[in-house]
């Protein structure tokens, strides 16, 4: 958003809504926010794996987060999980050591990552979730994608066409080209083609960040997120924020374009 915001210069605000943990139902409660607030003139979604589980209440892990609720008619009930804390949560923030570990070494991003995902080269993962999935689970990822772009138009308070989904590579497969199979036929493989079909069917503008990491990564090998945490490093960042300046809305909006 800060690269944006300077391309942007004297001809507008770019304000930036985030946090780990949030998937696409947290997206539409900050846009409506931003909505009522800001009066945008212009929305950018960034879609990830972790946007799919982190959607629904029934296997959302992210407290203090929304998530939508899948009632009988298939319809979206949007609720809040409340943060409440455990009794050793409570207790360990009296400890010093505890919090160093936390906020310092991230040691839960990397007993995380090697319990859960068993090193590297453990291929039941891409992207951080499963590599496949019972149909049910794909027809809840479906729905939440679903729900959440039919409800776009009205928390954003803007047309489709002033609205960008930007959807993650599958970085995996860009480190190592052998996993390109495997990719395909996973869940996120599969889930970012639905999420690409039903947006550009409903006229959003979709920016596919695959390409444009794998163009990159093949030019001078940069990964584009943290040795200890898969979020986007600047390197990562600095590649969407270019992509959005170079589409035609963005020249149109803020630099005079036709």
């Amino acid at each position: 958003h800060g690269r944006l915001a300077e391309s942007v210069g004297g001809r507008g605000r770019v304000y930036s809504f985030a946090a780990s943990g949030a998937g696409l139902t947290q997206y539409l409660v900050w846009a409506a926010y931003a909505r009522d607030t800001y009066k945008p003139d212009l929305f950018v979604f960034l879609h990830i794996s972790n946007d799919l589980s982190e959607s629904l209440t029934h296997r959302g892990r992210s407290p203090g987060f929304h998530s939508f609720e899948r009632l009988p008619d298939n319809k979206a009930l949007v609720r809040r999980i409340d943060y409440e804390p455990t009794l050793i949560r409570k207790l360990a923030r009296y400890s010093v050591l505890v919090m160093y570990l936390i906020t310092n070494l991230k040691i839960e991003s990397v007993l995380k990552w090697d319990l859960q995902y068993f090193g590297a080269q453990d291929k039941r993962w891409t992207a951080n979730i499963e590599n496949e999935a019972p149909e049910q689970e794909y027809d809840d990822y479906r729905w939440a994608v679903r729900s959440f772009l039919n409800a776009l138009p009205e928390a954003t308070g803007l047309p489709a066409e002033r609205v960008v989904i930007a959807i993650d590579g599958v970085r995996e497969a860009i480190y190592d080209p052998s996993k390109k199979e495997q990719v395909a036929k996973s869940v996120w493989g599969k889930m970012r083609k639905y999420m690409t079909e039903q947006a550009q069917s409903r006229g959003f503008l979709v920016i596919d960040m695959h390409p444009k990491f794998e163009k990159s990564y093949a030019q001078d090998g940069r990964r584009f997120e943290f040795p200890t945490d898969t979020h986007w490093n600047g390197h990562g960042h600095a590649l969407l924020a270019e992509a959005i300046t170079q589409t035609k809305l963005f020249n149109r909006m803020y630099n005079g374009a036709k």
